[in-house]
């Protein structure tokens, strides 16, 4: 006995069997029979209809007849309406500053338009140039909800490819980190790996920098500031500053300037080839 084979509709995520997804000329589809004669009947009833029976409306009156509409139907039914999604068209009126602005540039405009009335983001899909005239463009955007655009999980199916398993950093260590805080990390970390199997290097560059901030910064929200302060903790003299004006600055003196002034002699080697 031979088992049909299935596959997923791209439009409304039911499997069905593979002849479902063949279209009349025997090309192989992605959307289901029944999503495709669905999009057939919406497009000769809306849009086969003569062009005068579409309203017509200026910029600023399509996001306010777009939100009707969806306040029409109410806004929970509208955001959880995921498939059907709403029906909306118009003859859309431009002012003449914006023809003449590219193509893809009045779709971009045109779709920020819809953002603001419904709430979601659109993301640019694909456009379509007509064979008829090279004046009529056809725009797809995805919205920001799309299952198409969600990603797949980042997590490797391969067991011997997944991360390894987190443990906890304990008191002991931190204290550790703590007292080796002016090494770099990686120095760190090779004095603790031995007896720390289960330590990563990340872990200790996690705490490290932590102790960093603990121990040296004195104003999280200026940086100037905070450097400040912690000169003058260490009572290293402060010779120009202005952290408030349009130009900051910062100088000082450490205690390299008092040995370099006893010097009596500085040699400079200057190799040329």
């Amino acid at each position: 006995m031979t088992s049909i084979s299935k596959k997923q509709c791209s439009k409304c995520y039911q499997h069905f069997d593979t002849n479902f997804f063949t279209s009349k000329t025997g090309r192989d589809l992605k959307t289901c029979i029944n999503c495709r004669e669905q999009a057939a009947t919406v497009y000769r009833t809306h849009y086969l209809n003569d062009k005068d029976q579409l309203e017509q409306l200026y910029w600023n009156n399509v996001k306010k007849k777009l939100y009707d509409k969806i306040v029409e139907i109410g806004s929970n039914e509208y955001l959880e309406n995921k498939e059907n999604g709403v029906l909306f068209s118009c003859i859309l009126i431009i002012k003449n500053e914006l023809l003449k602005e590219e193509p893809c540039n009045i779709s971009k405009q045109v779709a920020k338009l819809v953002e603001q009335a419904d709430g979601y983001y659109y993301i640019y899909k694909e456009h379509y140039l007509s064979k008829k005239s090279d004046k009529i463009y056809t725009y797809w955007y995805y919205c920001s909800q799309c299952q198409q655009l969600a990603k797949k999980p980042c997590k490797n199916e391969d067991l011997n490819k997944q991360r390894d398993q987190r443990y906890a950093v304990s008191d002991t260590i931190k204290e550790k980190i703590k007292q080796y805080i002016n090494f770099t990390p990686k120095d760190i970390f090779r004095q603790l790996e031995q007896e720390n199997p289960d330590l990563t290097q990340k872990q200790v560059h996690a705490w490290w920098a932590n102790f960093i901030k603990q121990k040296y910064i004195r104003d999280k929200n200026n940086q100037l500031k905070s450097a400040k302060l912690l000169l003058e903790e260490y009572n290293y003299e402060i010779i120009l500053v202005n952290i408030e004006g349009e130009i900051n600055y910062l100088g000082f003196i450490t205690l390299f300037f008092e040995l370099l002034s006893t010097n009596k002699e500085i040699v400079v080697d200057a190799t040329c080839k």
